[in-house]
């Protein structure tokens, strides 16, 4: 009998089976009489065959004639087959039970059938295929030592289809179906990590993202934002510099809980005439959450301590359609207290907070100021030097940098100087001076109001040098003076090589010749760290994923260290660059390669230019 099971499973693939005393649902036969043995030689190959049954019946339901049409050229049917699809009363189960005839499709191979809805973007059917074929790979998984003589005896399939199938068991149900529904893959992976694997949680937490993106659509360097799962116990979340204490019982229930931070200055605040905006904008939700007791926002600011609490008001805001903010003056929801460092607001519903901080007499505040080269020529030799006065605050320096980078196309970024503003009555003159006569900035001198920079965030002092000839290092020297005093609030100097000088028709790319030294040598030894971790069968996905061409992949399989010779492909076919990494990262975590992703991410951070320069425009 062991003998002729291949060929009766060759035979009876299709057929369902029916007994009265059987254990199995009733199902249909081919007006074919079979033995018990024969029975369960068929369930033991095939133990899910009425879900197989089941999931045709269910796809033909919903196949039209136009479905089947687009199905019938997929497939590659004859003619005869797609005329007699075409005049069948149910053209949905005649095209199913030609493909099933045909072996087109088998209860372990609906990969095609996939393919198939997919490419003629018959997604909501599609979906019902995909959970089939994973519910059907758990199961065999859990069963593989008792299928290892039966797989013998299945029909291989296309080379295409056994790539997608070793895929597929790493990628769960929830995964797939938040995949059709059009959220991106690394989305999704963050998401149900975050959920635990729960779809709706993910699918919760991927709405809430969403929703915050669309609303809040600025710069991204200067807008930080979390998600974080929080049940009755609380608990808290931290982000640049601001944390959310969340008490006991503040929840009900366990819920996703937002937090969004912005130094953005196209945010206009709260700020009437002589007040301070001394912190970030912080925002944190979902609109619909609801609170049990107060949460408390701990917020930094760049102001010195004050003895006057009084003078502090909390405004929460609203969005516009036009993606301004209205602002209202809420005593109700929120209060507020200040130490030296932090403010401390406790807010009984979510909502968007603004500090207005009107000047007090005896308040100092505490300012950046950043030094940042331009050395790209825009007409003639000439360099820009910009000054740049912010608050004194880890997300605005951060920010500020990111954008700077991003907009100009060859910066060089000196250490900043911190500063204390004890006045906002006087006038500041700032000046530079060179060490040469032959290239003098313009303007030599500047004046800033001090008022200027204790009501906005961020000021811009603007200095040129034009280079006449000269080839050599320039020093130059600038100081800033109170215009009551000769006392200086601050003296720095920039040293400056001439020689290289950019112009603008040698640049076609924001980053490209000018990549800080130190990026390009952690680009290199992010691949070194690659190459370690990457084995022949991680290295041959990749080179799939980035199409190289088929003797490139084979000489990868046969590479002492195929990781490297990958990583060298990558970078000479320019599919990989310090600035180009965002494919390899979403490569490597649909791989389940997280130790790799995490190396690019960590890459990524470490380098804000890179960050700046994957901004999109």
């Amino acid at each position: 009998m062991k003998g002729n099971q291949q060929s009766f499973f060759g035979y009876l693939t299709s057929i369902l089976i029916l007994r009265p005393d059987s254990p199995y649902p009733p199902i249909k036969v081919k007006n074919i009489l079979l033995s018990r043995e024969t029975q369960d030689i068929l369930r033991e190959l095939q133990p899910d065959l009425p879900k197989y049954e089941q999931l045709r019946g269910d796809i033909a339901k919903h196949l039209d004639k136009q479905h089947c049409e687009k199905l019938g050229v997929y497939f590659e049917l004859k003619p005869a087959e797609n005329e007699t699809i075409q005049t069948a009363a149910e053209s949905g189960k005649m095209l199913m039970k030609i493909l099933d005839e045909r072996e087109l499709i088998m209860p372990d191979r609906m990969i095609g059938m996939y393919e198939g809805l997919k490419a003629i973007h018959f997604n909501k059917v599609a979906r019902l295929v995909l959970e089939y074929t994973n519910k059907a790979q758990e199961k065999n998984e859990r069963k593989t030592k008792e299928r290892k003589m039966t797989r013998k005896w299945f029909v291989a399939i296309r080379e295409k289809q056994e790539v997608i199938s070793k895929r597929e068991p790493k990628l769960s149900v929830n995964f797939k179906i938040l995949i059709e529904e059009g959220y991106k893959r690394l989305d999704v992976q963050r998401a149900l990590k975050l959920s635990h694997e729960k779809l709706d949680l993910g699918r919760r937490l991927l709405l809430l993202a969403k929703e915050e993106h669309e609303t809040l659509p600025l710069f991204p360097g200067s807008n930080l934002y979390k998600e974080q799962y929080f049940d009755q116990r609380g608990g808290e979340m931290f982000i640049a510099g601001v944390n959310l204490l969340v008490p006991a019982g503040a929840l009900h229930n366990g819920r996703i809980v937002s937090l969004w931070v912005s130094t953005d200055p196209a945010i206009k605040g709260p700020i009437s005439n002589k007040s301070l905006r001394l912190t970030p904008f912080v925002k944190f939700g979902p609109e619909s959450l609801t609170l049990h007791k107060p949460v408390t926002l701990i917020i930094p600011h760049c102001a010195l301590s004050s003895t006057n609490q009084m003078g502090i008001d909390v405004y929460s805001g609203v969005l516009q359609t036009d993606k301004s903010v209205k602002w209202s003056l809420d005593r109700k929801h929120l209060s507020c207290s200040m130490n030296s460092q932090h403010l401390a607001v406790e807010a009984e519903k979510p909502c968007l907070i603004g500090l207005h901080v009107p000047f007090i007499p005896k308040m100092r505040k505490r300012v950046c100021l950043l030094p940042i080269v331009n050395r790209v020529s825009q007409s003639g030799d000439q360099l820009t030097i910009h000054l740049w006065f912010h608050n004194d605050n880890p997300l605005e320096h951060k920010s500020l940098i990111n954008e700077e980078i991003y907009q100009q196309k060859g910066t060089i970024i000196h250490d900043p100087v911190f500063v204390v503003l004890k006045s906002m009555s006087s006038m500041l003159h700032v000046s530079a001076n060179s060490s040469t006569s032959q290239c003098n900035p313009h303007p030599r001198k500047v004046d800033v109001a001090m008022e200027t920079l204790w009501l906005m965030n961020r000021h811009k002092v603007e200095f040129h040098l034009q280079n006449k000839g000269i080839k050599d290092t320039v020093n130059l020297e600038i100081e800033a003076r109170y215009e009551t005093s000769a006392k200086n609030l601050f003296q720095f100097s920039i040293q400056l090589q001439i020689d290289q000088l950019r112009h603008i028709d040698q640049i076609t790319s924001p980053f490209q010749l000018v990549l800080p030294e130190s990026v390009i040598k952690s680009f290199d030894q992010l691949k070194w760290n690659l190459s370690e971790h990457l084995d022949v069968d991680q290295s041959t996905l990749l080179a799939n994923v980035f199409q190289l061409p088929e003797e490139r992949i084979t000489d990868i399989k046969k590479h002492k260290t195929p990781g490297t010779l990958l990583l060298e492909k990558l970078t000479n076919n320019s599919l990989i660059s310090p600035t180009n990494i965002t494919k390899l990262e979403n490569a490597l975590t649909e791989q389940g390669n997280e130790a790799c992703a995490k190396l690019v991410r960590d890459f990524r951070w470490k380098n804000p230019v890179v960050q700046a320069a994957m901004c999109p425009e």
